[in-house]
């Protein structure tokens, strides 16, 4: 009998809680619903802060890449400006050029204008290719403002090899202070002639060619050697391969 006194005894105290538990919900709801949010709100802060770092780092990465692929294009654009501006240049500087050869042109001599194609090191050294026709035929000579330069040595198709003075087995007729001499090709533009001792020459004289009466530069050396008659005179073409683009073809 004690022992069904006792399990009564605990089955009253669970209602009694059970009711204080309504009760005390009832009168203190707002309380705890404030308490609960209390609570809760930094949570949802916290997570609300999460997610919206996550957009936005993923807005940077977006416009990241938009902003690098823009540069890209904007670089290659600038690549082409440029390739287009260097044509440009080029053009303009081919017609000055031309504008300057046709200037040169002797009205006494037939002459065909030819641009030249290949220039060294693409081609031997004191040797270049220029565009060629049927008038164009071995051995004529080749001229760059009235200045005799070299000759035709092959001929082809569409194009022509000439061959500078200047190279070492070349001779050519030359005027140094009113006396005729014969200049020898050094290579890399340069001549020596071979005179008196007797005749005095200093630097800077001119020297013309005998064929065409132009300057083909300037006496830049002497060698004088006490054991001989003679002495060596150095000169160069005042000229730059590399800076042609158009010469004259004697025909």
């Amino acid at each position: 009998m004690i022992y069904r006194q006792k399990n009564k005894n605990k089955g009253y105290k669970k209602y009694i809680i059970l009711a204080i538990f309504f009760v005390a919900l009832f009168f203190f709801g707002t309380f705890f619903k404030s308490i609960v949010q209390g609570v809760a709100s930094p949570i949802l802060n916290i997570n609300s802060g999460i997610f919206s770092g996550i957009g936005n780092l993923s807005s940077y990465f977006k416009s990241k890449n938009e902003l690098q692929k823009t540069n890209n294009e904007l670089i290659s654009q600038n690549q082409d400006f440029k390739i287009q501006l260097l044509t440009l240049e080029n053009v303009k500087k081919e017609n000055e050029d031309l504008k300057t050869q046709l200037n040169f042109i002797n009205p006494t001599i037939k002459t065909a204008i030819a641009k030249i194609i290949t220039k060294p090191p693409f081609s031997p050294y004191d040797t270049f290719v220029i565009n060629s026709n049927d008038q164009i035929k071995k051995d004529q000579k080749v001229l760059y403002k009235k200045m005799l330069i070299g000759k035709i040595i092959e001929t082809y198709s569409n194009t022509a090899v000439v061959k500078l003075f200047s190279s070492s087995d070349e001779k050519i007729p030359v005027q140094l202070l009113g006396n005729e001499f014969e200049a020898e090709g050094q290579g890399n533009l340069s001549f020596k002639i071979k005179i008196p001792k007797s005749l005095t020459v200093e630097k800077n004289t001119p020297i013309y060619s005998s064929e065409t009466n132009s300057v083909l530069g300037v006496v830049q050396a002497i060698n004088s050697n006490e054991a001989s008659a003679f002495q060596d005179i150095y000169f160069k073409y005042p000229i730059s391969i590399n800076d042609l683009d158009y010469v004259e073809v004697s025909i």
